[in-house]
């Protein structure tokens, strides 16, 4: 369980050595989102291991979500996409505004909180919503042409679907 700690420890410690790095411009931005990226990516991989391995230890648990809200809270929520997702202003957590940030893919804020939404927008969830209208449109077209040979005529019917991208 120490070991957890220690390394939620070592990710704070990390990332304020990067966002003074980055104040002092002694970082790019580029430079920081790599170190930034390769430090979250090992820290939620470790994490993930651990919760495997105490996850009949509802004491432990607790211990273990305590810890890492602490991390959430300090800097995942400064990623104004990982804030709004989170608080859910307008009551879920799959808006408008928060889809359209993740099909438009660029991260907003400065220093550390600009690599905080990068990262959060290069996350799998995120990757899949851009994949899924991808997809659509793909498919969109496929029946276009297909349906176009067949009879010459196109119904598309637009159903209310979120940002409707």
């Amino acid at each position: 369980m120490t070991n957890i700690f220690n390394s939620i420890k070592d990710v704070d410690d990390q990332l304020s050595l990067i966002e003074q790095q980055i104040k002092l411009k002694r970082m790019s931005d580029n430079e920081a989102w790599l170190k930034a990226g390769g430090i979250l990516d090992n820290f939620f991989t470790a994490f993930g291991s651990f919760v495997k391995n105490v996850e009949d230890n509802e004491n432990r648990i607790k211990k273990v979500k305590s810890a890492f809200d602490y991390i959430h809270k300090k800097w995942f929520l400064r990623s104004s996409f990982m804030s709004r997702s989170f608080y859910k202003p307008c009551g879920y957590p799959g808006d408008y505004i928060l889809l359209e940030r993740i099909y438009v893919n660029k991260p907003m804020g400065i220093g550390i909180d600009r690599i905080m939404d990068r990262f959060a927008l290069n996350r799998p969830g995120a990757k899949s919503i851009r994949m899924r209208k991808s997809l659509a449109i793909r498919l969109l077209k496929k029946a276009v042409y297909k349906n176009s040979f067949a009879n010459g005529r196109i119904n598309i019917i637009d159903v209310g679907a979120g940002s409707g991208r």
